[in-house]
């Protein structure tokens, strides 16, 4: 965990030391802030805007979303869309945390159980409809 901090660390360090390469100034949130009067260096505060390719950012995010739109009407249209996301309430989780814990305090335990049950997920899929 502490080298992943470190690594995250040494990205956001670099992101806000090298705006001016990354020309940070002509992205659209900065913008947007000018043209809604918030004009003042005060309003708008020390901003460091996060690019794409930052992937725990909301912009990556979006930018997933949109590949994933765009790759969706490439296809015309599949019947289904699934949507899974996790539920803190798996038994999994349940069993796997220490007295006291919550389980947004083993995110590392999240990820794990819910990459088992999305595979469980898919394998169904495959099995049973294809």
């Amino acid at each position: 965990m502490d080298a992943y901090v470190a690594i995250e660390q040494n990205r956001l360090k670099y992101l806000r030391l090298n705006k001016k390469e990354l020309r940070a100034d002509l992205y659209q949130g900065l913008q947007d802030a000018i043209a809604e009067g918030d004009n003042s260096i005060a309003a708008i505060g020390q901003r460091i805007i996060l690019p794409s390719s930052f992937t725990v950012g909301p912009r990556h995010m979006v930018q997933n979303h949109q590949d994933a739109m765009v790759i969706y009407k490439w296809a015309h249209c599949p019947a289904v869309f699934v949507t899974f996301i996790y539920n803190p309430q798996w038994p999994e989780i349940k069993r796997a945390l220490l007295l006291g814990q919550e389980p947004q305090d083993r995110p590392y335990l999240i990820t794990q159980v819910f990459k088992i049950k999305l595979k469980e997920l898919i394998n169904d899929i495959h099995k049973n409809i294809f």
